[in-house]
Parts: C-alpha cells; structure tokens; sequence
C-alpha cells in the first residue's frame, strides 16, 4: 500500500487522500494513517494550494 501511495503521489503532488483511496479501493482514513505511519510523507500548504513532499528515507 504504502508504494502505491508513494506512486501517485508522485505522479500527481496535487492530489487528494479522497482521490487517492478512490483509486486505491480503500477509505481515505486508511490513506491518511499509513501516510502518518510512513513518515516521510508530508503535504506543504493549505487546500487546493498546497502540494505533497516526499523526503527519501537516509
């Protein structure tokens, strides 16, 4: 799961947790707890304004 989420958010940095689990088949509470589990995974911004980052794991 948590590949997958890195892949779409690479893909498109702009896009929602909702968008994300309707793409994954999962809610977007799940989306959002393995995002806070992941931890380097962080959206910068507020809204439709902001973006995610994604720091490699060193």
């Amino acid at each position: 799961m948590d590949a997958k989420i890195l892949a779409q958010s690479r893909k498109d940095n702009k896009i929602s947790t909702e968008k994300l689990g309707m793409t994954l088949g999962v809610s977007y509470k799940t989306i959002r707890r393995h995002i806070k589990a992941m931890g380097n995974v962080h959206y910068i911004g507020r809204g439709f304004s902001g973006h995610w980052e994604i720091h490699d794991k060193s």
